[in-house]
């Protein structure tokens, strides 16, 4: 699972943008381009719009506030890909076709931008960055479950 690797990551990116203006900011970006390449042969073969561009960019904000404000947690970050997948992709997907499906993914990927944007806001810029010895911390438990 993409989540996993990304996951730790992170918490590396964030430390190394800790002191530039919203770094936590970049961070996500960074990894809003490496996720948006993991998709981009679905884009390509078309088993997924263009549109999840804007969806992934908009859910890896969301993403990166999750996992700050949970301590660094991979398993909340994995369930709420799970749920998202499951639900929208595999159960709200099966309704639409066409013109429709089209219009879906546009509208789920406004939704998720809407959440960005009101958590970027609303945690002013940082979502739920911790401070540089907490962020080192984060990446050392990070760390050592990986080698567990």
């Amino acid at each position: 699972e993409e989540r996993g690797g990304l996951c730790l990551l992170f918490p590396r990116l964030q430390a190394r943008f800790a002191n530039a203006p919203y770094g936590t900011l970049i961070a996500t970006l960074i990894l809003a381009v490496i996720r948006t390449g993991w998709h981009l042969p679905l884009m390509l073969s078309g088993n997924v719009y263009w549109s999840d561009i804007l969806g992934i960019l908009a859910a890896q904000i969301v993403i990166s506030w999750l996992f700050n404000v949970s301590g660094g947690s991979v398993l909340a970050v994995m369930l709420l890909h799970l749920l998202n997948n499951t639900f929208a992709g595999e159960f709200v997907m099966q309704w639409f076709s066409g013109a429709d499906l089209l219009r879906l993914w546009w509208l789920l990927a406004i939704l998720w931008s809407l959440l960005a944007v009101g958590l970027l806001i609303s945690t002013r810029w940082n979502l739920g960055r911790k401070t540089a010895v907490q962020s080192e911390t984060t990446v050392s438990q990070a760390w050592r479950a990986s080698r567990i």
